[in-house]
């Protein structure tokens, strides 16, 4: 303790002190007290490594003893040098020391800290991935004991790493094949050390191995690989392996491995050994390496599209991992598949591919050998014009973009291939069916290999004309009549009036008629047939109609009326008619249909020309037009006094009576005539249309006097009376016996009707032969009815045949022929001027002085002709052949043929010209014999001509050879394929050919099986049979069994709605456009249930659906067929989808929103959000108002008039989207349901306007206001509060009420104009009662 000027200046442990902040110059007493004795010195320890397991410590002071701490640990030694042993190798210790003097222990020493040596490294080795300039070290880390890292050092090198922390190194940039020392040792490096701490050397020699050799092996072929050793080291010995195999003992710098051993596309490793310095055989190279693959074994297209060619590479025998093509040379592509498609190519090209196989080897492609071929690209799509060009075909036009000229075309119709042809050509398709559809595409070829199929155009033949077009005439119209066409090519009919649009007329009806037409006009009208729905033309998408059919016709004018018709003379009468009905230019007479003439400008017509008593009917005609189109007025009737007989003259019948004869008069008609003898009106005689009398009981050889008079029954005339002639008086005497002495033979013939032929469905010209006429007239009759009369002529042509009607024509003479005059002493008579096989007629009559008398007819038929160039062929040696020809003169009925003297063999018919004798003997002469026949029908009896002799020989019998007859063909099977196709299997046998036969008429020769009728009509019934005929004998078998089939019926031409319900569909069907059907079947969507519609019913109806659904509905046509395997065969399905209506909507309120706004609430319960629209009408007697919305519940009525009544009444309309059906992508629309039952609503009415309130006295309130300047109210209504509301009418302009109320209160009071139950806005205000009565 330290004191100054006895003052504690400063306390320490050391002998010395600094005193400070002294004043200089001044005086100071330090003194110093010792308290405690110090001890020894604090001693220096030093310590250094003797092993890896010892340190030596020294202490820089002498002392008693000392003690050490090793980690803490006290070791107390008498020496200051200490060793401590034992330790654990590669370790640092901490160490500190104090020394013992005289029992006085010093302060510790700093700490030191010290290590044991790292333990040497252990498994020093070299590491396998040393080369020839490197080499890698690696060791283990001690096995006690730790180190901060190593030094490593090669022994002659400068190349020295110090601190390497790792196990490894790796010496570079060595020269190869060279041996090197190496040494390694640990190192401890602690913090606190003042040296690191080292480990022994561990040492290991090394040599570097060889230099790795560069070798290049290049495979050649499919079985050869060449090496070369790119780097050469000289005085090395080499060799090589191959996968495990040595292939050289030797090895300079090139080697060429080949032969079968080596596989192609295969892989090899090659392995590289030489020999170190030390002896060693090292691998100083390893390479792999493949033979070339094998090339592709073949190479076929399999298909192209216009884009595309598709082809097929054989793979060859070994593994490939690919191809690879080029087109000219230049790698196009790769691929892995044996199949490829190229893609992206140009159409209708020709390319030049090369294709070779490859492999991955070692990820280098190897190629093999390529093979070439011509590959081609399909055309690309070609487009199709179709046009009808008439009733039986149609012209198709194929294009395609590409000009190349070697693209052919293939057009096909109903998926059948037509014909091939070339870029350019016009396509001409024949022998079609009238009116019916076809679908039309094309492919485009290019050497064989043909593109994607066009676009499929359906088209339609021309329809047939109409036929029988005629047009009958009314006042103001005009009515158009025409017949289908017979071929059924017809759906429906357009007809036109001028200019003006084409009309449709239903398909069933044939005819239309015109109205409102002009009266007295010329009008053309036109009619032509038409496919509904089918377009004849792809160009511009015409329809499929006929050449048009025109008529000009006129409508009928007024017609005149006759008012007047008088007599002027027998021959003249005269016709008027009224002129107030006259519209006529021209106004045309005729009498008994005949026209007389005609009149202009006046009204009466002279008929000059009457015939006497004729019984006349006129009428007139007036004519305004061209065409003479007429209106006829009344039929008025009238007769004409007539003359009397032109000749009259009494003849001697016998000796008590004579004959009276007279001749028509020369002029005008007669009912009838009137005779009587000798003025004596009792034996007026009416012969009626007789022109001859006999009067009986007259005195003999006396003459008498006739009267003859003509009438006319006249009923019906203007004067109700029969007129009567003059009398044609004549007079002659009774005769003695008939006269005998001059005869006349007469004759009349039968004309022969030789060929009648058809003109048209309504024409027919029946001929008869010239040879054998002798007739003044021929008269026509058909089915027992004359229909006219022919002279000088031998053919008539009958304009008025129903056409399809069976007629029989007969021929009747006219007249008789005069023969000759003869005595009676000329008979019997002999005629020999007629002409063969002909009936004839002859009867004998006798006259003298006016008396003739007449014998009955008798008929016969002169001999027939015998047949001409008549010849005999020897057919075999047991049949002869007779053949002849028909005879040249008259009629004939048959034949009779004769072999010698056989029976002779009846041929009934006229036009056989041969006849077979068969089982005659061989090489032996016959005598063959014809005549002909005729059967004379008045005395029914055969009339024969001559024989005619002709003599020949059978052959004599052939060597035997085979030449029988083909088998019968068996197992015929008819099979229906569809609408327009059957086909036919039947078991076949060699040698022999088959003919096929369609309904017993031969259709096809020589048919393959199976074989396809094709272009049949659908829904017809057909029936097959075969005849086999030998291929070299040409013997034909006999008929197969006959199999009947049927083509598949149409579907029905169209299934139309006719109407719809909430809960029905009604449809009705029309029939197939060709072919039949027995019945129809309908099926509809969620009902498995079919229905059967049997003609003449149309119509169906579905019922119990579902409201606004949508439903399929599916028509069939069924044709029950006569074949027995067939039964019942179904069309196709014709698919429409409809919906049902929908359900009423249901009106949930009607509600006022203000005085010009009605709100209406739908019940939408029933209604989806999708398809449905609700439409709601609010009519307020002046106008109707619809609103549609998409959807809502709400709809809001605006812009109404204020206190007005409306009703509003709601339906609902459904649609819906379809994808298709059987007419195409279509809309489902407008299915509307019925309306609603009315709501009646108005709106607010207007408030009153200018509203005034004051208190007229003490208990009344006074409200004063006008009426509303809009709108409609019934009334007012004000309200008090706290009174009840009081209601009065209005008046006119304006009004006031008053309210009694109690004094001196306050009150609100509120008036509303009212529309029935509808009160408007209110209009209110504050009023206070005066508690005395104030005026205000």
């Amino acid at each position: 303790m330290w004191y100054k000027d006895g003052i504690l200046f400063e306390t320490g442990t050391t002998d010395k002190i600094a005193a400070t902040g002294l004043v200089p110059c001044t005086p100071y007493n330090f003194t110093c007290q010792i308290i405690k004795e110090v001890g020894p010195s604090v001693p220096t320890l030093s310590a250094s490594t003797l092993s890896t397991s010892a340190i030596q410590l020294t202490s820089s002071l002498i002392a008693t003893s000392y003690k050490f701490t090793q980690n803490g640990i006290i070791n107390v030694r008498s020496s200051s040098l200490v060793e401590f042993e034992n330790l654990a190798p590669g370790t640092v210790y901490e160490y500190t020391l104090s020394i013992v003097q005289d029992g006085v222990e010093s302060e510790a020493s700093s700490s030191i800290f010290a290590c044991t040596n790292p333990s040497t490294v252990s498994s020093l080795t070299e590491v396998c991935d040393s080369d020839s300039s490197t080499l890698k070290v690696m060791w283990s880390y001690p096995l006690a004991g730790n180190l901060d890292y190593y030094d490593i050092e090669m022994v002659g090198v400068e190349e020295t790493s110090l601190a390497n922390t790792q196990n490894s190194y790796t010496f570079q940039n060595l020269q190869p094949n060279t041996e090197y020392t190496v040494k390694i040792r640990g190192k401890l490096n602690g913090t606190n050390l003042t040296a690191p701490c080292e480990g022994a050397w561990s040492t290991i020699n090394l040599i570097t191995e060889l230099p790795t050799l560069n070798f290049s092996l290049q495979p050649e072929s499919s079985n050869r690989i060449s090496l070369q050793l790119l780097t050469l080291i000289p005085n090395i010995q080499c060799i090589i392996k191959r996968t495990g195999e040595q292939i050289t003992s030797s090895f300079s710098d090139i080697y060429v491995d080949e032969g079968n051993h080596l596989l192609p596309g295969k892989q090899y490793t090659y392995v590289f050994l030489c020999k170190r310095n030390d002896g060693c055989i090292i691998e100083v190279g390893r390479e792999k390496q493949c033979t070339l693959p094998e090339p592709p074994a073949e190479i076929n297209q399999i298909s192209a599209s216009e884009a595309e060619v598709e082809f097929n590479v054989v793979q060859p025998t070994t593994n490939i991992d690919g191809y690879s093509y080029s087109l000219y040379g230049t790698i196009a592509d790769e691929a892995i598949a044996p199949i490829i498609i190229l893609s992206n190519q140009q159409s209708s090209t020709k390319y030049y591919y090369c294709i070779f196989s490859y492999i991955l080897c070692e990820g280098v492609r190897l190629n093999s050998s390529e093979i070439c071929v011509d590959l081609y690209t399909a055309p690309e799509k070609p487009s199709v014009e179709v046009c009808a060009l008439d009733t039986k075909s149609f012209q198709v036009t194929p294009t395609i973009t590409s000009s190349n000229p070697d693209i052919s075309f293939y057009v096909n119709v109903n998926n059948v291939t037509i014909g091939s042809y070339s870029v350019g050509d016009v396509v001409i398709h024949n022998n079609l069916i009238p009116g019916h559809s076809y679908r039309v595409d094309a492919r485009a070829s290019y050497f064989g290999w043909v593109g994607d199929k066009s676009d499929e155009v359906t088209i339609c033949t021309l329809p047939s004309p109409p036929t029988g077009v005629e047009v009958v005439s009314d006042l103001n119209s005009l009515t158009l009549k025409w017949s289908p066409p017979s071929d059924g090519s017809a759906t429906t009919f357009e007809v036109k009036e001028g200019s003006n649009n084409w009309i449709d007329v239903n398909g069933l009806l044939y005819q239309y008629t015109f109205n409102n037409l002009a009266s007295g006009t010329s009008y053309t009208l036109q009619v032509r047939s038409k496919i509904a729905g089918c377009s004849s033309c792809t160009d511009g998408n015409a329809e499929a109609v006929s050449t048009p059919v025109p008529y000009t016709q006129c409508t009928r004018p007024t017609a005149p009326i006759i008012s007047d018709i008088s007599a002027n003379s027998p021959t003249s009468l005269t016709i008027r008619w009224r002129t107030d009905v006259d519209n006529c230019d021209t106004v045309y007479i005729e009498r008994n249909g005949l026209e007389i003439g005609s009149a202009s400008g006046v009204f009466n017509f002279i008929d000059d020309n009457v015939i006497p008593g004729s019984n006349n009917t006129y009428a007139l005609k007036c004519e305004i037009c061209i065409t003479k189109v007429s209106t006829y007025s009344i039929e008025i009737f009238e007769c004409a006094t007539p003359l009397p007989p032109s000749e009259c003259s009494v003849l001697a019948y016998s000796s008590t009576s004579i004959l009276t004869k007279w001749i028509f008069p020369t002029i005008g008609e007669a009912s009838g005539f009137l005779a009587t003898i000798d003025e004596d009106e009792s034996s007026e005689y009416d012969t009626s249309v007789n022109i001859s009398h006999v009067f009986s009981g007259v005195a003999p050889t006396t003459e008498h006097n006739v009267c003859v008079q003509t009438y006319i029954t006249c009923a019906g005339s203007l004067t109700g009376t029969n007129p009567k002639s003059e009398c044609r008086k004549c007079s002659g005497f009774v005769g003695p016996e008939m006269p005998t002495q001059m005869m006349q033979l007469n004759m009349k013939f039968t004309p022969i009707i030789s060929d009648i032929s058809a003109n048209s469905p309504t024409s027919l010209t029946i001929r008869w032969r010239t040879d054998v006429d002798n007739c003044d007239t021929v008269y026509i009759e058909r089915n027992g009815l004359e229909i006219g009369s022919a002279s000088g002529v031998f053919n008539f042509i009958d304009d008025n045949v129903i056409p399809g009607s069976n007629n029989t024509y007969a021929l009747k003479n006219g007249g008789k022929l005069e023969l000759q005059a003869l005595s009676k002493n000329d008979f019997p008579y002999l005629d020999s001027t007629l002409n063969c096989g002909t009936q004839y007629g002859y009867f004998v009559s006798s006259e003298k002085a006016n008396f003739r008398q007449y014998s009955v007819v008798a008929e016969s038929c002169s001999a027939p002709d015998i047949p001409v160039k008549v010849t005999a062929e020897s057919l075999s040696s047991s049949s002869l052949k007779l053949h002849w020809e028909r005879p040249k003169c008259g009629d004939w009925t048959g034949f009779f043929v004769q072999v010698d003297s056989s029976t002779p063999i009846k041929i009934g018919t006229k036009r056989e010209s041969e006849y077979t004798f068969n089982q005659l003997d061989s090489a032996t002469q016959f005598s063959l014999r014809i005549n002909s026949y005729l059967i004379c029908s008045p005395i029914a009896q055969e009339i024969n001509s001559t024989f005619i002799d002709v003599i020949t020989f059978t052959k004599p019998v052939p060597p035997i050879i085979d030449s029988s007859k083909p088998l019968i063909p068996s197992n015929l099977r008819c099979t229906t394929i569809n609408e327009r196709t059957i086909q036919i299997t039947y078991d076949t046998s060699s040698d022999t050919v088959y003919n096929l036969y369609e309904n017993n008429f031969k259709v096809e020769s020589s048919i393959d099986e199976p074989h396809q009728e094709i272009n049949l009509i659908p829904g017809t019934n057909y029936s097959y049979h075969l005849i086999a005929v030998g291929a070299t004998s040409n013997l034909t078998s006999n008929a197969s069994d006959v199999v009947k089939v049927c083509t598949r019926p149409l579907p029905p031409g169209d299934v139309v709605v006719i109407e719809e319900t909430y809960e029905s569909i009604s449809v009705k069907l029309s029939w197939p456009k060709i072919g039949e059907a027995s019945f129809f079947m309908l099926e509809i969507s969620q009902d498995s249930q079919s229905y059967n519609i049997t003609p003449p019913v149309f119509e169906h109806t579905f019922s119990g659906l579902n409201s606004a659904s949508l439903y399929g509905i599916s028509a069939y046509s069924v044709l029950t067929c006569d074949g027995a395997l067939q039964g019942e065969l179904i069309s196709q399905k014709f698919l429409i989808v409809e919906a049902s209506a929908p359900l009423v909507p249901t009106i949930a309120s009607l509600t006022t929103v203000s005085n010009s706004i009605l709100q209406l609430d739908i019940d939408t319960t029933n209604f989806g959000k999708t398809f449905f629209v609700i439409k709601c009408i609010i009519n307020d007697h002046l106008k109707t108002t619809t609103i549609e919305s998409s959807f809502t519940d709400l709809y809001q009525f605006k812009n109404l008039e204020a206190g007005t009544h409306y009703t509003v009444q709601c339906q609902a309309s459904y649609r819906d989207g379809i994808a298709f059906n059987d007419r195409g992508v279509d809309w489902i629309e407008n299915r509307i349901s019925a309306l609603s039952a009315g709501v009646v609503m108005a709106p607010y009415p207007e408030p009153p306007q200018n509203v005034m309130i004051r208190s007229v006295e003490d208990i009344v309130i006074q409200i004063c206001f006008l009426l509303p300047d809009r709108g409609l109210y019934d009334g007012f209504e004000g309200f008090p509060s706290s009174l009840p509301s009081v209601l009065f009418n209005n008046t006119a302009g304006g009004m006031c009420m008053n309210f009694s109320v109690a004094a001196g209160t306050p009150y609100e009071l509120q008036i509303a104009s009212k529309c029935g139950s509808v009160n408007s806005q209110l209009v209110s205000a504050p009023v206070t009662t005066a508690s005395t009565f104030n005026v205000l």
